[in-house]
């Protein structure tokens, strides 16, 4: 998936080498939803309350202490030059 607002693109990259890339898909577009916004619309004002929802989305998958490691990633995701 390409999307032209890099911050979701860099959280894409993040989870989808995690959950695979349709999962990886579907989380961010339902996550900007309930931040009300579009994947292209995320700002960094938005990466908190998207970084706590992914948080609870992928833990089943990943387990606690990663789904909040990345959590952590995500909402910093504008402070990081080279993730994905």
């Amino acid at each position: 998936m390409n999307y032209t607002n890099p911050l979701a693109q860099k959280i894409y990259s993040l989870l989808a080498p995690l959950i695979g890339p349709l999962m990886a898909e579907s989380a961010v577009r339902l996550q900007a939803k309930k931040a009300g916004v579009t994947p292209d619309a995320i700002t960094p004002g938005n990466l908190p309350l998207i970084a706590q929802e992914i948080e609870k989305a992928i833990r089943i998958f990943v387990g606690s202490d990663k789904a909040r490691e990345i959590s952590a990633i995500i909402a910093n995701v504008h402070d990081t030059a080279n993730i994905g």
